[in-house]
């Protein structure tokens, strides 16, 4: 997997994880 890619995958989780639950 490159760099970029898991960059990619671990912002993706941090917005998930803030996304509002409203």
């Amino acid at each position: 997997m490159e760099f970029l890619e898991l960059l990619l995958v671990l912002i993706a989780l941090i917005l998930i994880i803030k996304k509002p639950e409203k």
